[in-house]
Formats: structure tokens, sequence, C-alpha cells
């Protein structure tokens, strides 16, 4: 049973895991040490790979119509950041954004961030865009 489920996990890595995303995130910020944004989807928890992989912080943008948890809105402020917060950051801090993998690939990126944005990679569900080209 054991290689079967292996086969199986291994099979859906490139669109379930955030390994891949991981590895390219890995390579820009050893160059900028930009700061990483996830677009979260409203199980925000799925950023915690991402977490696992990258061994520090990722910024949560806030998805639409969030309302915390209680156990949550204590640390709400030092999660997430608001759409107005990202435009904010974007014009003067180095960002890795990573879109929503629960979001359609097809809507527009300029409805996802800021202009001007320079798209990173593509996996098979997710976009990393940068708002500035590695030095």
């Amino acid at each position: 049973m054991a290689p079967l489920i292996h086969s199986g996990l291994v099979a859906i890595e490139p669109v379930n895991s955030t390994a891949p995303v991981a590895d390219v995130l890995r390579r820009q910020t050893a160059i900028d040490r930009a700061e990483i944004v996830f677009e979260a989807p409203i199980e925000y928890q799925s950023c915690a790979g991402l977490n696992f992989y990258m061994r520090r912080k990722i910024t949560l943008l806030e998805p639409s119509g969030f309302v915390d948890p209680p156990y949550l809105a204590p640390h709400h402020d030092e999660l997430f950041i608001t759409r107005a917060q990202l435009a904010a950051l974007w014009t003067n801090t180095p960002i890795l954004f990573v879109s929503d993998p629960l979001a359609s690939a097809s809507r527009p990126l300029g409805e996802v961030v800021p202009e001007p944005f320079f798209p990173v990679a593509r996996t098979a569900n997710r976009w990393i865009l940068g708002n500035h080209l590695a030095r």
C-alpha cells in the first residue's frame, strides 16, 4: 500500500504542493531578499506548506470578505495585509507575490497586483510575480 500512496503523492505534487513554488522563491530571495506575499484564499492555512519549505515569514494578503475566527482576531494585523497596504508596499519594497492557487488562472494579472509587475514564474496553479527585477 505504501508504494501506491507514494506514487499518488508524487503524481499530484505539481498541482498540490508548494515545494515547486518554494524552489523558485528560494532562488529569487537569495538574490534580493524580497518580502513574500501570499494571496490567501479563504482557507488561509494553505500557506502552511510554503512556510514549512521557506522557513521564514510569509505575509498573507487578506482574503476578500474574510472574518477572523475568534482565536485569530488578536493576531490579524501581524498575519495579514490589506490590498491597500499591498499597493503601498508595492511602490517601495521588493516583493515576490504568490497568487491564490484556487483563483481563476484566466483572470488578468493586473487585477491581482498593482502595475508595474514582472512575471517571475508560473507553476501548475500559481503565478509568482515581482515588482522589481532581480539585481
